[in-house]
């Protein structure tokens, strides 16, 4: 076996040696003064806004005269929108760059709408995730194994040259979220046991929902050194439900495909250190003001190493938290106290209260398997749910008081009890669907 992780890591290092150096710069760096990270990000940053203005038609337009000395000058920039790309992606190519920078990529997100765009080959994004990996415990050339949904990702989408780094370079095994099933989730447990895997990596939903019929089958899984859990928002119950069938430590983390990985936990647990090497990250209100450290607002990113099609106060989509802590690990790197969900998983009350995705669903109803909150209007709530035996008309009499308790007792609330809740098209569970969140622009009609 060591041998094997001998020939991966020496694998590594020949036909990925810039990722690999870049992974050594990256992980020589993160103890750092906090100081020196962020005169380095915003040196970064000026390179890049200079870049666009000169060779992005987009930015020449949208920067126009404004001036730009250093990152107190970035409140002057306009926000990137989903929308704006849509209308704007070939003015969003820098000019002059051989057309080997341009990787076409595609991301629906949460709501399934397609966005369209370019990744930088570039951009070092793989060594960002190496560095979180990292964090675990892993080191490269161990085994790895992901739950993942993406169909660009699997194996059959792939090539056969990356079909062998994946195999035999990275010694990692890809699992499928969209067929989850007893019988697949079965075969699931002993690919695990046979692999072997130092690190797994996954949804965090399926990681959720694979770790539940491990508990309830009394099944024991091979314990990596560490489990990642992303794409989704983690709320502290899953947590404890997939540590517990695996008797490890899960680390949250948080990226997209727009501009990669942005955050993760350390060992820690207790925020999501920023990778500011690789991304600038604000947190705004509904009106586009800063948010003071401890207060929800919406994530705005600002992709550092995309030169190819550069993302400058782009609006991902996401909700999140500033966090400003020292972490106890030493690193320097900033922090992100938590991710609260998307953008348009706010729901309102008939109170006027708001509750971001973390809030769903209250850890004391029992019986409750998979659940979907969709608000379509003021003051009403469709809370569909997939249940098993033990739950009761007691429990749903203690749902509704909870959510009477936080939306105010004049909000409608209808039950759907279904068979199951389909999933997105991109393999992920969309557990809230709000049509009223502040968050949001609307289009005129």
């Amino acid at each position: 076996m060591e041998l094997l992780k001998y020939f991966s890591q020496s694998m590594l290092s020949v036909m990925l040696p810039a990722r690999m150096g870049k992974l050594r710069e990256l992980t020589g760096n993160e103890h750092s003064s906090a100081q020196l990270l962020a005169r380095q990000q915003e040196a970064r940053f000026l390179s890049l806004v200079d870049h666009a203005r000169a060779n992005v038609p987009y930015y020449r337009d949208a920067l126009g005269g404004i001036e730009v000395r250093s990152l107190g000058d970035i409140a002057g920039i306009p926000f990137l929108t989903k929308r704006a790309i849509q209308a704007n992606r070939e003015r969003l190519k820098a000019e002059g760059l051989p057309p080997g920078r341009f990787v076409p990529n595609t991301t629906g997100g949460s709501t399934g709408e397609k966005l369209e765009i370019y990744s930088d080959t570039n951009a070092h994004s793989a060594a960002f995730i190496l560095r979180g990996n990292t964090w675990t415990g892993w080191r490269p050339g161990e085994k790895q194994l992901q739950f993942w949904g993406e169909s660009q990702d699997l194996p059959m989408a792939r090539g056969a040259y990356k079909k062998f780094v994946e195999k035999f370079v990275h010694r990692n095994i890809i699992l499928s979220t969209y067929s989850m099933n007893e019988e697949n989730m079965l075969d699931y447990c002993r690919i695990i046991n046979r692999h072997t895997p130092q690190l797994i990596t996954g949804y965090t939903s399926a990681l959720l929902l694979f770790s539940k019929f491990l508990m309830e089958k009394k099944l024991e899984v091979y314990s990596p050194k560490g489990i990642i859990g992303s794409a989704e928002t983690l709320r502290e119950d899953h947590r404890k439900t997939i540590e517990s069938a695996f008797h490890c430590k899960l680390f949250n983390r948080y990226g997209c495909r727009e501009v990669g990985n942005i955050a993760q936990e350390c060992s820690e647990q207790k925020g999501l250190h920023i990778h500011v090497e690789h991304n600038l990250v604000e947190v705004v209100d509904e009106n586009g003001r800063p948010c003071k450290p401890g207060e929800t607002g919406e994530i705005v990113l600002t992709g550092l190493d995309n030169y190819a099609f550069p993302f400058i106060r782009y609006k991902v989509g996401d909700l999140g938290v500033l966090s400003d802590r020292t972490c106890a690990c030493g690193r320097g790197l900033p922090m992100l106290e938590s991710v609260e969900g998307r953008v348009w998983d706010v729901i309102v009350g008939a109170n006027g209260n708001r509750l971001v995705g973390t809030f769903w669903l209250v850890e004391d109803v029992r019986g409750i398997r998979e659940y979907q909150v969709i608000q379509e209007n003021y003051g009403s709530l469709v809370i569909k749910l997939v249940v098993d035996r033990t739950f009761t008309n007691d429990d749903k009499q203690l749902l509704f008081g909870h959510v009477r308790e936080r939306c105010g007792n004049k909000m409608k609330v209808e039950l759907q009890m279904l068979d199951n809740i389909p999933l997105t098209q991109g393999g992920k569970r969309r557990f809230i669907i709000s049509h009223v969140s502040p968050f949001v622009e609307r289009q005129a009609p």
